[in-house]
Order: C-alpha cells, then sequence, then structure tokens
C-alpha cells in the first residue's frame, strides 16, 4: 500500500498541477494571439478589391498563377493515367509553368542590386569573427549573411530561369543548321539549364530555411518574450495598453517569420525533388510522392500570397 501523503505534500502538488495548467494555457493562448494578430492585419478576403491590388503586383500575379499551376499538375496526378482528363490538366500545368518564366526576364539584376546593398563581403568578415562585435550583432550577421547566401542562389535561378526561356524561345538556336539539329542541340541546353537553375534554388532554399529558422527563434525568445513580460508586467492602464499595442505588433512580425519559415521548407522540399537536385532519390531510391509535392508547391505559393496581400 502507497504511503499516504501529508496536507502540505498534497497542497504543493495539487499547486504544482495548478502553475504547470497554467502555463499550458498562456502558451496557447500566446500562439492563438501571434495566429490573430498576423491574420488580422490583413484585408477580408471576400472583399474584391483586396484580390485586384494583389494581381495588379507583379509577383502576385505570378503567385496566383502558380497556385493554379500546382493545382493542374495536382489533377493531373489524381486523374487516370493516360486519360484526357489528365491530358489536359498537364497540358496546362506545362504551359503554366513556361508562362511565368516571360514575367521573370531580368530578375537576376536585382537580386545583384539587394547583394550590392547588403555588403554581403563586410558580413562574410563580421560571421567569421574578424570583426569584434555583441552576440546580438553576431546573431544579425549570420541571420544576413544566410540571407545573403539565399539571394546568391536566387541569382543563379533567376540567370537560368531566363536562360530556359530564350533557350525554349529558340533564341540561343543556331540556325545555320537543320530544324532536328538545332532540337537536339535545345533539348541538351535545357537539361543542362534546368539542372543549374533547380541547384542554385535549391542552395538558396537551404540558406534561406537556417536564416529564417534563426530568425524565428530569435524573435521568440528575444523581442515577443520581451514584449510579453512588459505586457505582463504594467501597472497602470495606459501603460497596459501602450505594451498590448506593441505586443500586438510582435506578434504580428512573429507570424511573418513563422510564415517564412514554412515557405523556406517547402521551397526545399519541392526543389529537393526536382531534377538535378533528386534528394529523396538519393537517400530514399525514389522521388517524393507527387501529391506531395504538388501540396508543398501550393502551401509556397500560399505564403508569397499571403506576404503581399494587402494589410487591413
Amino acid at each position: 500500500m502507497p504511503p499516504s501523503l501529508s496536507k502540505d505534500e498534497k497542497s504543493s502538488e495539487e499547486t504544482s498541477d495548478d502553475s504547470s495548467d497554467k502555463q499550458f494555457l498562456i502558451k496557447k493562448a500566446e500562439r492563438g494571439s501571434v495566429l490573430k494578430a498576423g491574420l488580422s492585419c490583413k484585408a477580408s478576403p471576400f472583399v474584391a478589391d483586396s484580390w485586384v491590388s494583389l494581381c495588379l503586383t507583379l509577383d502576385g500575379r505570378d503567385k496566383v498563377t502558380k497556385v493554379l499551376q500546382y493545382t493542374s499538375r495536382l489533377l493531373a496526378f489524381l486523374s487516370t493515367a493516360g486519360s484526357h482528363e489528365q491530358k489536359r490538366w498537364h497540358q496546362l500545368f506545362s504551359k503554366l509553368s513556361g508562362s511565368r518564366k516571360a514575367f521573370r526576364v531580368g530578375r537576376s539584376f536585382i537580386e545583384l542590386h539587394k547583394l550590392r546593398k547588403m555588403g554581403i563581403w563586410v558580413m562574410c568578415l563580421q560571421t567569421l569573427g574578424l570583426s569584434k562585435s555583441s552576440s546580438k550583432k553576431s546573431s544579425m550577421s549570420l541571420i544576413k549573411l544566410g540571407q545573403a547566401l539565399k539571394m546568391v542562389g536566387l541569382l543563379g535561378f533567376w540567370a537560368g530561369d531566363n536562360a530556359s526561356f530564350f533557350n525554349s524561345a529558340g533564341f540561343l538556336d543556331d540556325y545555320t543548321l537543320d530544324e532536328g539539329k538545332r532540337r537536339e542541340q535545345r533539348i541538351r541546353r535545357q537539361r543542362n539549364i534546368t539542372t543549374f537553375t533547380n541547384r542554385s534554388y535549391f542552395f538558396g532554399s537551404i540558406a534561406g530555411l537556417v536564416a529564417n529558422f534563426k530568425s524565428y527563434v530569435d524573435h521568440q525568445y528575444r523581442e515577443l518574450k520581451d514584449a510579453q513580460q512588459q505586457y505582463e508586467n504594467t501597472k497602470t492602464e495606459e501603460d497596459q495598453l501602450v505594451a498590448q499595442k506593441n505586443l500586438e505588433i510582435v506578434q504580428k512580425n512573429h507570424f511573418g517569420l513563422l510564415v517564412a519559415l514554412i515557405k523556406s521548407c517547402c521551397d526545399v522540399m519541392v526543389f529537393g525533388n526536382n531534377a538535378g537536385v533528386d534528394l529523396f532519390k538519393m537517400f530514399y531510391g525514389r522521388k517524393l510522392h507527387e501529391g506531395v509535392h504538388c501540396v508543398g508547391g501550393l502551401i509556397s505559393a500560399a505564403t508569397v500570397l499571403y506576404s503581399n496581400y494587402p494589410n487591413a
């Protein structure tokens, strides 16, 4: 028979349980508040003007097209193999994929301009410890370096993407050759360009994943934690209103970092499955499930739509 607990011990256990339950409810409320803050700052999805404003931006229109692209690919996968429906959806997916390339001509120069403004070489020196800085500054330098390496990957991706567009259009063909040889050269060149493009984006996705993960964790235990403590420790009603407004802003920023982290995870998964990288084939001997690949692409597109969607 187990020994009976004294009154003080029982009281201590009840207090400990109550404290644990309270901490769980607080953490649950905090997660809900971050989600609420992130969604409430955006305009209503039921207002047509918001979608029109989104589609007027080049990036927004590109991601709407990406949603249609991966939706048609998913529907092609779900259709009966060899059926007319599968061919129809696959043809739409192929054309949407090619049409997006025309709108991305020149994007590599944008990434090059961003890298120049960021001062990548200074950040490399800071991250390697060749310049003295505080731990917070060092952490920020590491994040910025990750973001810069992501841009390097995107620079290669956009350059390859543009080359793919011009190659598919026949602009890079040698017209001294007959059509059959030009087609063979175009296919061979397209294969090499695709490999380079996918590997560049995968490299950028890995760098972005590391940078976004560190940004999210640092923000969780610094800005968000400080804002929550400031709100809990307020004494006057006026201070509480100021602290609450500041907390809502921090929570909105935290949700934005979470969205960026989710996008990075999806991009690593999707491009890790593409030709030239074949990460899943390398470790598991087969490609990633087509349905999972399509859903990952849709989620990635949805995160960018959220970021570009007009604010309330």
